[in-house]
Formats: structure tokens, sequence, C-alpha cells
């Protein structure tokens, strides 16, 4: 019978695959802190599968990126006309603001710091703050490859940034026709003229799996 890897042995495989993606995007400067990967213990023929198998290939056409990347004539905001602008108070009791009652929570914007009426204290500003919960990709076995939160979270957290390549509807259209033959597509559409193409370059929120009874 095969001998079951040990803890060390899977480990050094974790690590090696990780040099090797790092080293891949070296030059580009894009992985800007390690990519946690875990495997089941008790799987005989783990430290293969995280070199070679799933978890390995799911690696092999993806940049990993931290921010977005704009695309032909897709843009971000960049300018005071650009970030809408709440009328939020500060709590007395809690001394924050931005908080269920905000209009820019409610549209799903954030609330820059050096426009918001409550500056500071406004609490509307997870992306800014980047207070994201600790993730590993695992191996989902028939749902491929996903990502799991390792540690409590409660109901409306703040979990991480998806981020991409932003694409306007003119290049979402043609990145349509090119993955048409393909198998795993990443593309989430923000408004109507903006879509965020995790495909090629992307964060490890890409990993996140679609549920009709989404717990997250």
């Amino acid at each position: 019978p095969s001998k079951r890897p040990s803890r060390a042995a899977a480990a050094a495989a974790n690590a090696g695959m990780y040099r090797q993606l790092k080293q891949k995007d070296a030059p580009l400067g894009v992985i800007l802190a390690p990519i946690l990967v875990q495997c089941k213990m008790d799987s005989e023929s783990m430290v293969g599968h995280v070199m070679d198998g799933v978890i390995a290939q799911a690696f092999e056409s993806i940049r990993i990126v931290e921010a977005n990347v704009c695309i032909g004539g897709a843009r971000l905001a960049h300018s005071i006309g650009d970030f809408p602008v709440c009328c939020c108070e500060i709590d007395e009791k809690t001394e924050y603001a931005c908080g269920e009652g905000c209009i820019n929570r409610s549209m799903r914007y954030e609330c820059d710091v050096e426009y918001c009426p409550c500056g500071e204290r406004c609490s509307n500003r997870q992306l800014q703050i980047r207070s994201t919960v600790t993730t590993a990709v695992v191996d989902c076995e028939r749902k491929g490859v996903g990502l799991i939160v390792l540690e409590g979270i409660n109901s409306g957290q703040f979990v991480g940034k998806y981020v991409g390549e932003v694409l306007n509807i003119s290049e979402a259209k043609l990145r349509s026709q090119l993955y048409r033959n393909s198998e795993h597509i990443d593309m989430v559409q923000v408004n109507a003229n903006m879509i965020i193409d995790a495909t090629r370059f992307g964060g490890r929120m890409r990993f996140m799996n679609h549920s009709c009874e989404p717990n997250c």
C-alpha cells in the first residue's frame, strides 16, 4: 500500500508551489501576500495533488493581483465628482457613522474619507481599510477549486475584494466570444457599464463558488 504523506511533506509541497507562483509573477510584481492552500490531511495523494493536481492547475492560467486593472475605455472613479457624498451624521453613542442607513452603503458604494462629512468616523470604508478575513483556496472535489474562511464571520461582514480586469460593455462582449469554449469564466457585472473579468487576472476572491443558498 502507498504511504500516506506526512504533514511536513504536505507543508513542503505547499511552500514549493507558492515559490513557483511567486517566481512566475515576480517580474509583474503582482503577488503581494502568500495565498494559503489547504488539502485534506487524510488524502494519500495529497502532495501530488497540491503540486500537480486541481489546485496547482487553477493557478497556471491566472495572474494573482491585488487591485483592479482597467482595460480599453473602462475607468475607475478618481475625482471628487465621481464619488457620491452621503449626508450621514456621527452617532453619539457609537461615535461612528455611515451604518445601515447610509445611502452610499444601500447602493453598495463606499464613502471616500476625504469627502464624507463624517471623515475617519465613517464605517463604510471596508475596501479602503482592507479589513479582510483569513481565507484558503481548497479542492472542493466535484465542484473544482473553491475558497473557504478560516475564522468565524458575522452575517454581512466584509470578506474580501473581488478584483480583476475592469471592462466596458464592448470589451466584455469581445471577451464573451473569446471565452465561449472555456469551462470556467469569472466575469461579474458591477453596473450597466462595467464588468470585472477575473478569468486571467484576479485575486483570491475569484475562487469563491456560486451557491443557490449562499452562506457568505
